[in-house]
């Protein structure tokens, strides 16, 4: 611990020290009396409750500790500001309670360096904010004060100074998380039918338990419950307007704009929502083809942003009628026996609806309805960039295809109807499955029939052209030391043909380096 003078009072003196037997320091060791090496770790969990280093494999640096302060010496700093890390983990956090995270630190120079407190592995979330990861150091101590609230806590924590990029000698000491106890919870609601997915609406209660807004204007949309501005506490369900949300539940749709009171309840997770001004007409579509009630008693709300024109976007049907009707009531209703589009009349028959999914709209002034297959396209760098789809061709709004289509070297992702509401990814290629919000997909250059299934989420990139005749290398291998040897014995995958050329008349013959099943020295 570096040596400091300081001139108090003595009653100033007493108040300190009384402070710091109610704030006990949740970090082990933290003025560094005590010790004396500091180790690395390279894999897995760093060992808990002591100061570690992990730095990449192209890293020169060395932490120490002299006279109390650890010097953290960096002489080739890597490419990423994490490739250099001190490290402590493993120290409990509680639910609910807010944090003080202080900490002395100087440099040889001038400095950038990063500070990240949260989840060791897994999605690796900061708790204390990404927007207070990058702190500043100069060659003159400062003390850094971090508050922050616990909104979320997980299995194993860790504090980590990151030093990468720059190399630049830094120092630390005097380094305490302090537990300041609990904090009043907030309950927001969060989503498209407000202002997006980044900013809650806080919601008011009395007791924490109850959470309510009243006359909040709503667009159509998504929204969710959480819990103090964060994801890692939130509710969800499919049902409008009442429901029971459940944790990392759907998201809920709100089919129709207006003013609505809005009421939460945090340990049930019960909700309401009721228009209570600004309402439009409610329009639903209901019959034996419609899931999941295929009934003529229950509707399916619509959703519309202009009291006009309503839309049911990428719903499955069976096979079956259908028709449209105001506010759950026959009083008005409107039908016509044309199929996929036509123009609604009172009273008019039941539509009837081949078995499929379909991007539904009813115009309320006109009675022009429609039912559209989904479109899909594909898009990326590999393409005309991020903004601008290729349109597959259907005909059963299943399987999609585009045929003898010229691609660059890049990414591509698959998604519906032109917008990213529903999109596919993966990291294979050129055959895989497209799960939702996945990956993009690598795509090497070449001209390729492109098929895409809407359900299942399976393509492929069949190859017509070999324009860069390539191979396609396996991936990376890790692996420990034989016992007593400097060395391992690695096997791996055959060296094929690149995707792009379809493996057709390419042959492939290894002129040097060790075959496969070789002892690789370290």
């Amino acid at each position: 611990m570096k040596t400091k003078i300081f001139t108090h009072l003595v009653l100033g003196i007493l108040m300190v020290a009384f402070q710091r037997i109610q704030a006990q320091n949740i970090l082990t060791d933290g003025d560094f009396s005590t010790t004396s090496a500091i180790g690395s770790y390279y894999f897995g969990y760093p060992p808990p409750n002591v100061w570690c280093t992990w730095q990449s494999s192209d890293v020169i640096a060395n932490a120490t500790v002299v006279d109390g302060v650890c010097n953290y010496q960096v002489y080739s700093s890597g490419s990423y500001t994490s490739d250099v890390q001190l490290v402590q983990a493993g120290f409990p956090l509680t639910l609910g309670h807010s944090y003080r995270l202080s900490f002395d630190v100087k440099a040889d120079a001038a400095r950038t360096f990063g500070v990240f407190l949260g989840e060791n592995e897994g999605a690796w979330t900061s708790i204390i904010g990404y927007d207070r990861y990058i702190q500043y150091a100069t060659s003159e101590w400062k003390t850094i004060e971090i508050n922050f609230s616990a909104s979320c806590v997980f299995a194993y924590h860790k504090l980590s100074f990151e030093l990468g990029t720059l190399n630049i000698n830094t120092y630390f000491d005097n380094i305490s998380l302090i537990d300041n106890g609990p904090y009043p919870l907030t309950i927001g609601i969060i989503g498209t039918s407000l202002s997006g997915w980044d900013t809650d609406i806080d919601m008011v209660t009395s007791d924490e338990v109850h959470y309510t807004l009243s006359n909040y204007p709503l667009t159509s949309g998504f929204v969710k419950f959480r819990q103090d501005n964060s994801w890692c506490v939130n509710w969800g369900n499919s049902t409008f307007p009442s429901g029971i949300g459940y944790p990392y539940g759907p998201d809920i749709p709100v089919p129709v704009y207006g003013n609505y009171d809005i009421s939460f309840n945090r340990l049930t997770g019960e909700y309401s929502f009721t228009c209570v001004s600004n309402c439009p007409a409610a329009i639903g579509i209901l019959g034996t083809a419609v899931p999941p009630f295929f009934d003529w008693n229950t509707d399916v709300n619509m959703s519309t942003n202009d009291g006009i024109i309503y839309t049911l976007a990428n719903y499955d049907f069976l096979a079956g009628e259908a028709k449209f009707r105001q506010d759950d009531s026959w009083d008005k209703n409107w039908g016509n026996s044309a199929f996929p589009g036509g123009t609604a009349v009172l009273n008019g028959s039941n539509i009837p609806v081949p078995a499929g999914t379909y991007n539904v709209t009813f115009n309320l002034s006109t009675g022009e309805y429609k039912f559209e297959i989904p479109g899909i396209g594909i898009l990326g760098t590999a393409l005309n960039g991020w903004n601008e789809d290729v349109d597959l061709q259907t005909s059963d709004g299943i399987n999609y295809t585009l045929l003898n289509y010229a691609f660059t070297e890049g990414y591509v992702k698959f998604r519906q109807d032109n917008n990213w509401n529903i999109n596919w990814g993966n990291v294979l290629f050129p055959i895989g499955y497209g799960y939702p919000n996945g990956p993009n997909i690598p795509v090497m250059a070449g001209t390729y029939d492109v098929f895409f299934n809407r359900l299942t989420g399976e393509y492929n990139f069949s190859a017509t052209s070999c324009p860069i005749a390539g191979i396609q290398c396996p991936g990376d291998i890790y692996l420990g030391s034989s016992y007593e040897s400097c060395g391992a014995y690695a096997y791996y995958e055959p060296v094929v043909a690149a995707a792009n050329c379809g493996g057709s008349g390419v042959s492939i013959t290894q002129t040097s380096g060790l075959a496969s099943g070789s002892f690789f020295p370290v």
